[in-house]
Formats: structure tokens, C-alpha cells, sequence
């Protein structure tokens, strides 16, 4: 008789290579993502956002700008690890909570990978 050693495996977050396939394949643009990020955050009352997009000579886009009025700015852009919400590992508190923007907390990863795929500026 055999014998089998039972225990917990340990699971990591997902590889960062399926996350952008995953990303790649849904159906959203690279409108609807930039959308997307400020979607919650601007049906807030009082709260004013833009997107801005520079283009470059060759037509690409060179910069993007997202700015609001709010006064603490993007919190946590500078943390290290799963801290930073660029972090496709990134949880925070507020993720768990319906009323709270960044539910999910893909938005910003979405759009960077859709903006990849697409870098044109639109005529």
C-alpha cells in the first residue's frame, strides 16, 4: 500500500502572460478601458476628470493624462509589490466594496495592455 501525504498546495496569483491574454481577448477597446477608469470615479458628485492624449508626428500616442480635482492624488503610485495598483496583484480593501471605484482593480492593467494593441491617435 502507498502512502499519500496529503496537503494544502500552494497557488500563486496568476502568470502575468494569461492575465494580458485574458485582456487582449474580451471585448473591450482602449476607449472603453480608459473609460473604464474613470467611469466610477466621475459619476461621483463634485468630482471632475480628464483624459487627455498627445500625440506624437508619427500619429502614435505619446502621452496620456488622467487628472481629477481630487486633493490626494493617485495614492499608492509609488508603493513596490502588490502596494502598487499597477500591480496586477494589487488588492486593496476598497475592491470588496460595491459603492468603492476600482471594484475590480484591472482597470489601469487593461488599459495599458489595450493601449499596446492600439498607440494610434484617432483623426
Amino acid at each position: 500500500m502507498s502512502q499519500f501525504k496529503s496537503s494544502v498546495p500552494k497557488v500563486g496569483c496568476p502568470h502575468f502572460k494569461s492575465l494580458v491574454k485574458q485582456i487582449i481577448r474580451d471585448d473591450g477597446t482602449f476607449g472603453t478601458a480608459l473609460g473604464d477608469i474613470i467611469d466610477n470615479l466621475c459619476n461621483s458628485s463634485g468630482v471632475e476628470c480628464n483624459i487627455t492624449t498627445i500625440c506624437g508626428d508619427n500619429g502614435s500616442i505619446t502621452d496620456i493624462i488622467i487628472s481629477d480635482n481630487l486633493p490626494n492624488g493617485f495614492e499608492n503610485a509609488l508603493d513596490e509589490g502588490s502596494n502598487n495598483p499597477f500591480n496586477m496583484g494589487h488588492i486593496r480593501e476598497g475592491h470588496t466594496e460595491d459603492g468603492q471605484t476600482s471594484e475590480f482593480g484591472v482597470g489601469l492593467k487593461k488599459t495599458i495592455v489595450k493601449y499596446n494593441l492600439y498607440k494610434k491617435c484617432k483623426k
